[in-house]
Protein backbone atom coordinates (compact mmCIF):
# COMPACT_ATOMS: atom_id res chain seq x y z
CA UNK A 1 0.00 0.00 0.00
CA UNK A 2 1.40 3.33 -0.97
CA UNK A 3 2.17 6.49 1.31
CA UNK A 4 -0.40 8.16 0.07
CA UNK A 5 -3.19 5.37 0.74
CA UNK A 6 -2.17 4.35 4.17
CA UNK A 7 -2.62 7.95 5.35
CA UNK A 8 -5.68 8.71 3.73
CA UNK A 9 -6.78 5.90 5.76
CA UNK A 10 -5.26 7.51 8.93
CA UNK A 11 -6.79 10.80 8.03
CA UNK A 12 -10.10 9.35 7.24
CA UNK A 13 -10.56 7.55 10.84
CA UNK A 14 -9.53 10.54 12.74
CA UNK A 15 -11.64 12.88 11.20
CA UNK A 16 -14.13 11.22 11.16
CA UNK A 17 -13.91 10.45 15.29
CA UNK A 18 -13.33 14.34 15.61
CA UNK A 19 -16.81 14.73 14.35
CA UNK A 20 -18.04 12.68 17.01
CA UNK A 21 -16.37 14.68 19.72
CA UNK A 22 -17.71 18.04 18.27
CA UNK A 23 -21.47 17.14 18.29
CA UNK A 24 -21.36 15.00 21.86
CA UNK A 25 -19.25 17.56 23.74
CA UNK A 26 -21.56 20.41 23.32
CA UNK A 27 -25.31 18.48 23.78
CA UNK A 28 -23.50 17.04 27.03
CA UNK A 29 -22.91 20.39 27.89
CA UNK A 30 -26.62 21.39 27.06
CA UNK A 31 -28.14 18.59 28.29
CA UNK A 32 -26.46 17.65 31.35
CA UNK A 33 -23.79 20.76 32.72
CA UNK A 34 -27.09 22.77 32.04
CA UNK A 35 -25.06 25.40 30.10
CA UNK A 36 -26.39 28.46 28.57
CA UNK A 37 -25.66 29.87 24.94
CA UNK A 38 -22.97 31.66 25.77
CA UNK A 39 -21.50 28.52 27.29
CA UNK A 40 -21.77 26.89 24.31
CA UNK A 41 -20.20 29.96 22.28
CA UNK A 42 -17.44 29.62 24.38
CA UNK A 43 -16.42 25.74 23.82
CA UNK A 44 -16.40 26.39 19.48
CA UNK A 45 -14.38 29.22 20.65
CA UNK A 46 -12.18 27.12 22.07
CA UNK A 47 -11.98 25.09 18.62
CA UNK A 48 -10.63 28.51 17.09
CA UNK A 49 -8.32 30.18 19.12
CA UNK A 50 -5.57 26.86 19.01
CA UNK A 51 -4.72 27.39 15.51
CA UNK A 52 -4.50 30.67 15.95
CA UNK A 53 -2.37 31.03 18.43
CA UNK A 54 0.07 28.06 18.19
CA UNK A 55 -0.03 27.85 14.17
CA UNK A 56 3.48 29.36 13.90
CA UNK A 57 4.97 27.30 16.45
CA UNK A 58 3.12 23.95 14.55
CA UNK A 59 4.35 24.75 10.87
CA UNK A 60 8.01 25.16 12.80
CA UNK A 61 7.32 21.77 14.17
CA UNK A 62 6.67 20.45 11.04
CA UNK A 63 9.40 21.37 8.62
CA UNK A 64 12.17 20.97 11.68
CA UNK A 65 11.04 17.85 14.07
CA UNK A 66 9.55 15.76 11.25
CA UNK A 67 5.54 15.59 10.20
CA UNK A 68 5.11 11.95 11.07
CA UNK A 69 6.40 11.80 14.97
CA UNK A 70 3.99 15.29 15.22
CA UNK A 71 1.07 13.86 14.22
CA UNK A 72 1.69 10.79 16.38
CA UNK A 73 1.98 12.61 19.41
CA UNK A 74 -0.70 15.20 18.62
CA UNK A 75 -3.12 12.06 18.08
CA UNK A 76 -1.52 10.22 21.30
CA UNK A 77 -2.81 13.47 23.33
CA UNK A 78 -6.04 14.13 21.49
CA UNK A 79 -6.54 10.46 22.65
CA UNK A 80 -5.76 11.49 26.27
CA UNK A 81 -8.39 14.43 26.29
CA UNK A 82 -10.29 11.78 25.02
CA UNK A 83 -10.09 9.32 27.64
CA UNK A 84 -10.40 12.41 30.76
CA UNK A 85 -13.26 13.74 29.12
CA UNK A 86 -15.36 9.79 29.28
CA UNK A 87 -14.02 9.62 32.70
CA UNK A 88 -15.76 12.82 33.78
CA UNK A 89 -18.89 12.52 31.34
CA UNK A 90 -19.81 8.85 33.10
CA UNK A 91 -19.15 10.33 36.79
CA UNK A 92 -20.95 13.21 35.39
CA UNK A 93 -17.98 15.40 37.40
CA UNK A 94 -17.13 17.19 34.95
CA UNK A 95 -17.36 20.78 35.76
CA UNK A 96 -17.04 23.63 33.07
CA UNK A 97 -13.70 24.62 35.14
CA UNK A 98 -11.60 21.42 33.44
CA UNK A 99 -13.94 21.18 30.00
CA UNK A 100 -12.62 24.36 28.49
CA UNK A 101 -8.50 23.25 29.41
CA UNK A 102 -9.47 20.24 27.58
CA UNK A 103 -11.34 21.17 25.29
CA UNK A 104 -8.44 23.82 24.23
CA UNK A 105 -5.73 20.99 24.75
CA UNK A 106 -7.81 19.02 21.98
CA UNK A 107 -8.19 21.86 19.75
CA UNK A 108 -4.37 22.65 20.14
CA UNK A 109 -3.35 18.83 19.03
CA UNK A 110 -5.81 19.17 16.47
CA UNK A 111 -3.68 22.00 15.32
CA UNK A 112 -0.51 20.43 15.17
CA UNK A 113 -2.00 17.26 13.40
CA UNK A 114 -3.80 19.62 10.81
CA UNK A 115 -0.16 21.41 10.02
CA UNK A 116 1.78 18.20 9.85
CA UNK A 117 -0.80 17.16 8.02
CA UNK A 118 -0.45 19.61 5.29
CA UNK A 119 2.78 18.59 4.32
CA UNK A 120 2.58 15.10 3.42
CA UNK A 121 1.51 15.47 0.25
CA UNK A 122 4.40 17.45 -0.83
CA UNK A 123 6.69 15.26 0.73
CA UNK A 124 5.88 12.08 -1.00
CA UNK A 125 4.13 13.18 -4.01
CA UNK A 126 5.76 15.06 -7.23
CA UNK A 127 3.56 17.93 -8.17
CA UNK A 128 1.83 16.25 -11.40
CA UNK A 129 0.10 14.07 -9.23
CA UNK A 130 -0.54 16.24 -5.89
CA UNK A 131 -3.51 17.83 -7.88
CA UNK A 132 -5.42 14.46 -7.62
CA UNK A 133 -4.26 14.03 -4.05
CA UNK A 134 -5.67 16.68 -2.58
CA UNK A 135 -9.10 16.37 -4.07
CA UNK A 136 -9.18 12.63 -2.66
CA UNK A 137 -8.22 14.19 0.72
CA UNK A 138 -10.95 16.90 0.78
CA UNK A 139 -13.50 14.51 -0.61
CA UNK A 140 -12.31 11.71 2.30
CA UNK A 141 -12.32 14.33 4.99
CA UNK A 142 -16.18 15.71 3.75
CA UNK A 143 -17.20 11.82 3.82
CA UNK A 144 -16.28 11.41 7.58
CA UNK A 145 -17.89 14.26 8.37
CA UNK A 146 -21.34 13.32 6.74
CA UNK A 147 -20.71 10.00 8.30
CA UNK A 148 -19.86 10.89 12.00
CA UNK A 149 -22.99 13.14 11.74
CA UNK A 150 -24.92 10.07 11.09
CA UNK A 151 -23.34 7.98 13.34
CA UNK A 152 -23.11 9.99 16.17
CA UNK A 153 -27.01 11.00 16.06
CA UNK A 154 -26.81 7.09 17.12
CA UNK A 155 -24.14 7.57 19.52
CA UNK A 156 -25.33 10.56 20.95
CA UNK A 157 -27.86 8.39 23.52
CA UNK A 158 -25.06 6.32 25.16
CA UNK A 159 -24.50 7.13 27.96
CA UNK A 160 -24.85 10.70 27.70
CA UNK A 161 -22.30 11.33 24.72
CA UNK A 162 -19.99 9.24 26.76
CA UNK A 163 -19.65 6.17 24.21
CA UNK A 164 -19.34 8.98 21.03
CA UNK A 165 -16.28 10.52 22.52
CA UNK A 166 -14.68 7.29 24.07
CA UNK A 167 -15.25 6.50 19.83
CA UNK A 168 -13.39 9.34 19.05
CA UNK A 169 -10.14 8.48 21.31
CA UNK A 170 -9.92 5.07 20.02
CA UNK A 171 -9.93 6.31 16.60
CA UNK A 172 -7.70 8.62 17.24
CA UNK A 173 -5.13 5.86 18.68
CA UNK A 174 -5.94 3.97 15.24
CA UNK A 175 -4.92 6.77 13.16
CA UNK A 176 -1.64 7.38 15.50
CA UNK A 177 -0.97 3.97 14.52
CA UNK A 178 -1.51 4.39 10.83
CA UNK A 179 0.41 7.28 10.54
CA UNK A 180 3.51 5.60 12.68
CA UNK A 181 3.80 3.32 9.54
CA UNK A 182 3.76 6.34 6.73
CA UNK A 183 7.56 6.06 5.15
CA UNK A 184 9.08 9.27 4.19
CA UNK A 185 8.73 11.03 1.07
CA UNK A 186 12.82 11.98 0.84
CA UNK A 187 11.91 15.36 -0.85
CA UNK A 188 12.71 17.79 1.21
CA UNK A 189 16.26 17.73 -0.23
CA UNK A 190 15.12 21.11 -2.10
CA UNK A 191 16.54 24.55 -0.95
CA UNK A 192 15.05 26.86 0.31
CA UNK A 193 14.37 30.43 -0.97
CA UNK A 194 17.49 32.42 -1.08
CA UNK A 195 18.60 33.79 1.89
CA UNK A 196 16.08 31.97 4.77
CA UNK A 197 19.13 30.10 5.41
CA UNK A 198 18.00 27.44 8.23
CA UNK A 199 16.65 30.46 10.36
CA UNK A 200 13.72 29.67 12.63
CA UNK A 201 11.83 33.05 12.64
CA UNK A 202 8.69 34.54 10.90
CA UNK A 203 10.95 36.54 8.89
CA UNK A 204 11.54 33.10 6.95
CA UNK A 205 8.32 33.17 5.50
CA UNK A 206 8.54 36.90 4.79
CA UNK A 207 11.41 36.15 2.35
CA UNK A 208 9.20 33.44 0.63
CA UNK A 209 6.59 35.72 0.66
CA UNK A 210 8.80 38.28 -1.48
CA UNK A 211 10.12 35.45 -3.56
CA UNK A 212 6.44 34.36 -4.16
CA UNK A 213 4.11 37.16 -4.72
CA UNK A 214 1.48 34.49 -6.14
CA UNK A 215 1.53 33.07 -2.90
CA UNK A 216 0.91 36.37 -0.83
CA UNK A 217 -1.97 37.27 -3.61
CA UNK A 218 -3.70 34.10 -3.03
CA UNK A 219 -3.15 34.20 0.96
CA UNK A 220 -4.91 37.35 0.60
CA UNK A 221 -7.81 36.04 -1.36
CA UNK A 222 -8.53 33.55 1.49
CA UNK A 223 -8.01 35.65 3.96
CA UNK A 224 -10.75 38.56 2.68
CA UNK A 225 -13.27 35.44 1.66
CA UNK A 226 -12.87 33.95 5.15
CA UNK A 227 -13.14 37.22 6.70
CA UNK A 228 -16.44 37.87 4.56
CA UNK A 229 -18.00 34.40 4.99
CA UNK A 230 -17.87 34.76 9.03
CA UNK A 231 -19.36 38.28 8.74
CA UNK A 232 -21.91 36.73 6.04
CA UNK A 233 -23.00 33.73 8.14
CA UNK A 234 -23.34 35.95 11.20
CA UNK A 235 -26.21 37.76 9.46
CA UNK A 236 -27.29 34.38 7.61
CA UNK A 237 -29.78 32.86 9.78
CA UNK A 238 -31.78 35.74 10.98
CA UNK A 239 -31.49 37.24 6.99
CA UNK A 240 -33.08 33.45 6.04
CA UNK A 241 -35.56 33.22 8.46
CA UNK A 242 -37.34 37.10 9.52
CA UNK A 243 -36.47 38.64 6.24
CA UNK A 244 -37.12 35.59 3.68
CA UNK A 245 -39.19 33.77 5.68
CA UNK A 246 -37.66 30.50 5.18
CA UNK A 247 -38.68 27.21 7.44
CA UNK A 248 -35.88 25.04 9.01
CA UNK A 249 -36.43 22.21 6.96
CA UNK A 250 -35.90 24.80 4.00
CA UNK A 251 -32.50 25.56 5.47
CA UNK A 252 -31.47 21.99 6.24
CA UNK A 253 -32.38 20.76 2.26
CA UNK A 254 -30.22 23.75 1.61
CA UNK A 255 -27.17 23.29 4.00
CA UNK A 256 -27.35 19.06 3.01
CA UNK A 257 -27.13 20.35 -1.20
CA UNK A 258 -24.23 22.43 -0.26
CA UNK A 259 -22.26 19.68 1.49
CA UNK A 260 -23.20 17.29 -1.78
CA UNK A 261 -22.14 20.71 -4.23
CA UNK A 262 -19.18 20.52 -2.31
CA UNK A 263 -17.98 17.05 -2.81
CA UNK A 264 -18.78 17.22 -6.47
CA UNK A 265 -16.30 19.66 -6.75
CA UNK A 266 -13.74 18.44 -4.79
CA UNK A 267 -13.82 15.23 -7.13
CA UNK A 268 -14.18 17.16 -10.42
CA UNK A 269 -11.29 19.80 -9.20
CA UNK A 270 -8.81 17.83 -10.88
CA UNK A 271 -10.48 17.36 -14.28
CA UNK A 272 -11.60 21.00 -14.83
CA UNK A 273 -8.01 21.89 -14.46
CA UNK A 274 -6.66 19.63 -16.16
CA UNK A 275 -7.87 21.32 -19.67
CA UNK A 276 -7.63 24.58 -18.92
CA UNK A 277 -5.03 24.93 -15.97
CA UNK A 278 -4.38 25.11 -12.48
CA UNK A 279 -3.80 28.68 -12.51
CA UNK A 280 -6.67 29.77 -14.67
CA UNK A 281 -9.37 27.82 -13.15
CA UNK A 282 -8.50 28.47 -9.45
CA UNK A 283 -8.85 31.98 -10.15
CA UNK A 284 -11.99 31.42 -12.79
CA UNK A 285 -13.59 29.43 -9.54
CA UNK A 286 -12.67 32.19 -6.94
CA UNK A 287 -14.58 34.33 -9.16
CA UNK A 288 -17.83 32.29 -9.48
CA UNK A 289 -17.96 31.86 -5.63
CA UNK A 290 -17.87 35.44 -5.30
CA UNK A 291 -20.72 35.76 -7.80
CA UNK A 292 -22.54 32.96 -6.13
CA UNK A 293 -22.64 35.28 -2.62
CA UNK A 294 -25.01 37.78 -4.53
CA UNK A 295 -27.45 35.06 -4.98
CA UNK A 296 -28.49 35.78 -1.62
CA UNK A 297 -29.38 39.45 -2.51
CA UNK A 298 -31.42 38.42 -5.24
CA UNK A 299 -33.35 36.25 -3.25
CA UNK A 300 -34.68 39.47 -1.28
CA UNK A 301 -36.52 40.07 -4.79
CA UNK A 302 -37.09 36.84 -6.02
CA UNK A 303 -38.23 33.22 -5.09
CA UNK A 304 -36.02 33.01 -1.48
CA UNK A 305 -35.92 29.05 -2.10
CA UNK A 306 -34.81 28.10 -5.46
CA UNK A 307 -32.38 31.36 -4.55
CA UNK A 308 -30.88 30.23 -1.74
CA UNK A 309 -30.43 26.45 -2.98
CA UNK A 310 -28.81 27.87 -5.72
CA UNK A 311 -26.08 30.08 -3.86
CA UNK A 312 -25.46 27.21 -1.64
CA UNK A 313 -25.20 24.88 -4.61
CA UNK A 314 -23.49 27.19 -6.64
CA UNK A 315 -20.86 28.28 -3.83
CA UNK A 316 -20.14 25.38 -2.24
CA UNK A 317 -19.07 23.69 -5.75
CA UNK A 318 -16.98 26.33 -6.84
CA UNK A 319 -15.32 27.33 -3.77
CA UNK A 320 -14.47 23.58 -3.22
CA UNK A 321 -12.67 23.96 -6.67
CA UNK A 322 -10.79 27.06 -5.41
CA UNK A 323 -9.70 25.63 -2.31
CA UNK A 324 -8.44 22.37 -3.95
CA UNK A 325 -6.54 24.19 -6.70
CA UNK A 326 -5.22 26.92 -3.86
CA UNK A 327 -4.04 24.15 -1.67
CA UNK A 328 -1.75 22.93 -4.58
CA UNK A 329 -0.58 25.74 -6.08
CA UNK A 330 0.37 26.86 -2.67
CA UNK A 331 2.12 23.29 -2.71
CA UNK A 332 3.85 23.63 -5.81
CA UNK A 333 5.83 26.90 -5.31
CA UNK A 334 6.78 26.20 -1.53
CA UNK A 335 10.02 24.65 -1.27
CA UNK A 336 9.69 21.48 0.35
CA UNK A 337 11.63 22.98 3.65
CA UNK A 338 8.84 25.31 4.11
CA UNK A 339 6.01 23.65 3.65
CA UNK A 340 4.94 23.28 7.60
CA UNK A 341 5.42 27.31 7.90
CA UNK A 342 3.50 27.79 4.24
CA UNK A 343 0.66 25.77 5.79
CA UNK A 344 0.71 26.88 9.15
CA UNK A 345 0.93 31.03 8.25
CA UNK A 346 -2.82 29.95 5.65
CA UNK A 347 -4.57 28.38 8.75
CA UNK A 348 -3.49 31.18 11.22
CA UNK A 349 -4.12 34.03 8.84
CA UNK A 350 -7.41 32.22 7.94
CA UNK A 351 -8.30 31.62 11.70
CA UNK A 352 -7.83 35.51 12.31
CA UNK A 353 -9.68 36.44 9.31
CA UNK A 354 -12.86 34.13 10.51
CA UNK A 355 -12.31 35.70 14.11
CA UNK A 356 -12.32 39.07 12.79
CA UNK A 357 -15.24 38.33 10.86
CA UNK A 358 -17.67 37.48 13.52
CA UNK A 359 -16.34 40.07 16.21
CA UNK A 360 -16.56 42.69 13.65
CA UNK A 361 -20.42 41.19 12.56
CA UNK A 362 -21.24 41.22 16.23
CA UNK A 363 -20.26 45.18 16.38
CA UNK A 364 -21.99 46.51 13.89
CA UNK A 365 -25.62 47.79 14.26
CA UNK A 366 -26.57 47.00 10.52
CA UNK A 367 -29.88 45.22 9.71
CA UNK A 368 -29.96 41.72 8.16
CA UNK A 369 -30.40 42.63 4.72
CA UNK A 370 -27.57 45.55 4.67
CA UNK A 371 -25.17 43.23 6.24
CA UNK A 372 -25.73 40.53 4.08
CA UNK A 373 -24.86 43.27 1.08
CA UNK A 374 -21.43 44.09 2.57
CA UNK A 375 -20.32 40.80 3.12
CA UNK A 376 -21.27 40.19 -0.04
CA UNK A 377 -18.98 43.61 -1.38
CA UNK A 378 -16.24 42.30 1.09
CA UNK A 379 -16.25 38.86 -0.55
CA UNK A 380 -15.98 40.72 -4.04
CA UNK A 381 -12.53 42.32 -3.00
CA UNK A 382 -11.28 38.91 -2.96
CA UNK A 383 -11.42 38.44 -6.92
CA UNK A 384 -8.99 42.05 -7.10
CA UNK A 385 -6.15 40.15 -5.10
CA UNK A 386 -5.99 37.54 -7.44
CA UNK A 387 -6.65 39.07 -10.89
CA UNK A 388 -4.09 42.42 -9.66
CA UNK A 389 -0.20 42.45 -10.66
CA UNK A 390 1.59 41.27 -13.28
CA UNK A 391 4.01 39.49 -11.32
CA UNK A 392 1.49 37.17 -10.04
CA UNK A 393 0.10 36.47 -13.61
CA UNK A 394 3.48 35.31 -14.85
CA UNK A 395 4.49 33.26 -12.13
CA UNK A 396 1.20 31.71 -11.90
CA UNK A 397 1.69 30.68 -16.05
CA UNK A 398 5.20 29.86 -15.33
CA UNK A 399 3.62 27.40 -12.02
CA UNK A 400 1.33 25.80 -15.05
CA UNK A 401 3.59 25.48 -17.21
CA UNK A 402 5.73 23.76 -15.21
CA UNK A 403 3.16 21.48 -14.31
CA UNK A 404 2.60 20.12 -17.88
CA UNK A 405 5.99 19.80 -18.68
CA UNK A 406 6.29 17.50 -15.49
CA UNK A 407 3.23 15.44 -16.42
CA UNK A 408 4.57 15.28 -20.18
Amino acid sequence: MSTFRRFLIGDFAGSFGAQLSLIAVPTYAIEVMGMSVGGVSLIYLSQWLPPFLFGLAAGHFADRQGATRLMVAADLAAAAVAAVLVVGMLRRGLTTAALYPLLITAATAGCFYAVAAATIIPDVLPPPRRHQANARLAVSRAAAEATGQLVCSRLIGLAAGAGAVAADGVLRLVRAAVILRLSPGGLKAEAPPQGTGQRDTPGVFLLLLRERPILLQFLAAQGISSFAGAFIVAFFLVYAYRVLMVSPAQISLMLACGHIASTLGAMLSPRLTRAHGLWAMTRLFLCVSVAATWLLVVARFGPPVPLLLGYEALFSFSFAVFSVGLTTMRQNITPATLQGRAASMVSVFGYFAMISGSVMASLTTLSPERGVVVGCVLSTLSVLTVWAGATGRKEGEAVMAAELSQSD
